[in-house]
C-alpha cells in the first residue's frame, strides 16, 4: 500500500493550453514532456456500494500496460489517501490483486457478481517532473472526457502529485 498525496485543479481548456506551452514548465534536462493516452474504467455496483464505503476501483490502460488501482477516500491527512496498484494482464478485474487492500473485506460473492463498469475516462496526459527542496513532484496536465453510457463531459485539469519527499513542498 502507498499513500497518494495530490492536489487537483479544474482549469479551462484555454488555460491548460497556455500551461502546456509555458517555458517554465519545460523539463530542465531539455527533453520534451512525456505524453500518454490513458483509458480508465471505474467499477462499482448499480447502488454505488464502493463509493458509499469510500473505495474506488479502476482498471487503467496505457498502450499495452494495464494497472488495477484501489483507492480510499481521504485519510486523516488532508490531500492524502491510501492507494494499491497492481499490474494485471487484461481489462478484467483481478480479485486476487485486491488481497490486503481496503476492498478485500467487502469482496463477497454477491459484490463480485454485481461489480460493473460505471464510467470511463479517456485522457491525454502530459507530465512534467519537478524537484523542490529534495522532494519529487509530478505535474500532470489532463485533457479528455468522462463517459457514462451516452452521456459525456469534458475534463481539463492540472494535478500535482508528491512522488517522494516532504508534503509541505507540494504546497510551495
Amino acid at each position: 500500500m502507498g499513500t497518494e498525496t495530490e492536489l487537483k485543479f479544474e482549469v479551462s481548456p484555454s488555460d491548460l493550453g497556455k500551461l502546456k506551452t509555458a517555458r517554465t514548465l519545460r523539463r530542465r534536462d531539455g527533453m520534451p514532456a512525456k505524453e500518454e493516452y490513458l483509458v480508465s474504467i471505474y467499477f462499482d455496483t448499480d447502488k454505488h456500494e464502493l463509493r458509499t464505503k469510500g473505495v474506488s476501483l479502476r482498471v487503467r490502460r496505457s498502450r499495452d500496460k494495464r494497472v488495477q488501482t484501489i483507492k480510499t477516500s481521504a485519510t486523516d491527512v488532508p490531500f492524502s489517501r491510501s492507494e494499491w496498484e497492481h499490474k494485471i494482464d487484461s481489462d478484467e478485474l483481478d480479485f486476487r490483486a485486491a488481497h490486503g487492500t481496503a476492498l478485500a473485506p467487502m469482496l463477497t460473492k454477491r459484490l463480485k457478481r454485481q461489480l460493473m463498469p460505471i464510467f470511463e475516462t479517456r485522457i491525454l496526459r502530459t507530465t512534467v517532473p519537478f524537484r523542490k527542496k529534495g522532494s519529487r513532484i509530478e505535474m500532470a496536465l489532463d485533457e479528455g472526457q468522462v463517459r457514462a453510457g451516452q452521456k459525456w463531459a469534458p475534463i481539463t485539469e492540472v494535478e500535482l502529485e508528491l512522488k517522494r519527499g516532504n508534503p509541505a513542498n507540494l504546497f510551495k
